[in-house]
């Protein structure tokens, strides 16, 4: 039976050194989660400003405009989550794990729900192969669950405190 520091030739702790590569993958991920946030939140504003219902465009109802202000809310601390992670990850901090670990948990898990915001946003488009939202919901689904769901990355964090 292969060891894997046979597989992977690592100088120094090979377990070290793939739990760095795998903090660096969680953060990519989180990070291409974080585009897809953005994204989705262009494209539902700018539809929104543009399809009419009931006479006038539907970004001007309230139920609108709060699921919009709820995605940019979650973009936000996406965003400063990321930034944080890739700060410590570019640093080589010895606790990079741990905002890794964040951003990856976070991130991941808001861009299922901001996309599926926008494919609902967006109505019965929205489930079309003409929108493509649903390219990006696949994406987010698939990114949620790379590298450790949020669920694992949480009970990662959970260690710390007991």
């Amino acid at each position: 039976a292969a060891d894997v520091s046979d597989v992977l030739a690592f100088e120094g702790d090979h377990r070290a050194a793939i739990r760095r590569l795998r903090d660096r993958a969680a953060v990519a991920v989180a990070c291409d989660s974080l585009g897809l946030c953005e994204a989705m939140l262009s494209a539902t504003v700018g539809y929104a400003k543009v399809r009419e219902q009931f006479g006038r465009p539907i970004g001007s109802f309230q139920a609108v405009k709060h699921a919009c202000a709820d995605m940019a809310v979650s973009i936000a601390v996406s965003r400063q989550l990321a930034e944080a992670a890739v700060q410590a990850i570019a640093e080589g901090r010895a606790d990079a794990g741990v905002p890794a670990a964040m951003a990856k948990s976070y991130v991941c898990g808001a861009a299922v729900d901001v996309v599926g915001k926008a494919m609902q946003l967006h109505g019965g488009i929205g489930y079309t192969w003409e929108s493509g939202i649903h390219v990006y919901l696949k994406r987010a689904a698939l990114n949620r669950s790379l590298f450790g769901s949020p669920a694992a990355h949480r009970q990662e964090l959970a260690k710390r405190y007991l």
